[in-house]
């Protein structure tokens, strides 16, 4: 392993045989008006979050202070921050909370691809999907567009840590021959490595984003909740009441969702719905989103 220095000071570890394919694929998009799209799957809590942002963070030198506005979790999240981006910028999806786990949505995701392909060559853009499963996704994606897969495993101790990496000619066997069964084993990947725990975004304001954008994605439009002029503001109740996040931290977090709204005004919001009439739903949603999301902070 060698060490990652980043621009705000912190550094990491990062074993070389990946890095030496990272430089590839930095030189292929900031020299040869390319773009690349690396897949990041594995078991549920092994670890794919921090591989993703460590891989963004190598590939892309602002990630380190703007990495939170540039992961997303959501498909209408992805295609808009890939249309917002900028040459060399690095971005994450990283599913969460079940976002793609079912038949449905995954479809849906798949055909969310086909407009980011066509914007993030474009744009010369590094795109990092971070995903439960390589052989969800649909044969272009997996097999033409993709142009590595980081498979996260735990070891036979059961610690988290542990990748395989397959170039992009190893993966399209791997699609092919494996997709069956799910089966990782043929062909043998291009080499096994390890990894450790650094992540660079706040873990708090990463897990509040994760839980806003989930929320509001599937939050119903039943005569209930319509009555609100916003999820928003059912959103900040949940956030401060069930989750105990700080006026302050409410703040920071909507003006990186693109709302600029000052602390007196967010405190007058949630006073007006306590002790209303709609109190008792909020609260309702509340658990039910606390419920969902329990230990959920990615998949550290």
């Amino acid at each position: 392993m060698s060490m990652v220095e980043l621009e705000d000071g912190r550094s990491f570890s990062l074993e070389n045989y990946l890095q030496d394919n990272f430089n590839i694929y930095k030189k292929d998009v900031l020299k040869k008006d390319d773009d690349c799209m690396i897949i990041v799957d594995g078991i549920e809590r092994g670890g794919k979050s921090t591989m993703a942002n460590q891989i963004a963070n190598f590939l892309d030198p602002t990630f380190a202070v703007e990495g939170l506005s540039r992961t997303v979790f959501t498909a209408e999240q992805l295609i808009d921050v890939v249309k917002n981006g900028e040459k060399g910028q690095a971005i994450i999806f990283d599913e969460a909370m079940g976002y793609l786990n079912s038949r449905q949505a995954m479809s849906r995701f798949n055909r969310s691809l086909i407009k980011v392909f066509s914007e993030m060559g474009f744009k010369n853009l590094f795109v990092i999907i971070c995903i439960p499963s390589f052989f969800e996704l649909d044969r272009y994606a997996a097999i033409h567009r993709s142009r590595a897969l980081v498979h996260i495993f735990k070891n036979k101790q059961g610690k988290k840590g542990s990748y395989c990496f397959f170039n992009y000619h190893k993966k399209k066997d791997l699609y092919i021959l494996g997709k069956k069964m799910y089966n990782y084993s043929k062909p043998a990947a291009n080499f096994h490595g390890e990894f450790r725990k650094f992540f660079s975004i706040d873990k708090e304001l990463y897990n509040a984003k994760k839980h806003q954008s989930i929320f509001l994605e599937h939050n119903p439009k039943s005569p209930q909740h319509e009555r609100f002029k916003t999820g928003e503001i059912t959103l900040l109740y949940i956030m401060k009441e069930h989750f105990g996040y700080t006026l302050k931290q409410l703040s920071k977090i909507l003006e990186i969702m693109g709302r600029k709204i000052d602390l007196s005004s967010i405190s007058h919001r949630i006073r007006v719905l306590k002790g209303s009439k709609e109190e008792s739903i909020l609260n309702t949603l509340g658990e039910a989103v606390r419920e969902g999301g329990r230990g959920n902070v990615g998949d550290h």
